[in-house]
């Protein structure tokens, strides 16, 4: 978290509407996310 504290406040601003309207885009987001790193897993690890 210390890279977001140095970024300027209207920054900030500009990072978490963009992550607010990625998880009003994406509800499932999480899922999605852990779909594919099993999927990535099973690719690269065999498991």
């Amino acid at each position: 978290m210390r890279l977001y504290e140095k970024i300027s406040p209207l920054e900030r601003s500009d990072i978490d509407f963009a992550e607010k309207t990625f998880v009003e885009l994406y509800p499932n987001n999480n899922e999605l996310f852990k779909a594919r790193f099993e999927r990535y897993k099973r690719e690269h690890f065999g498991e």
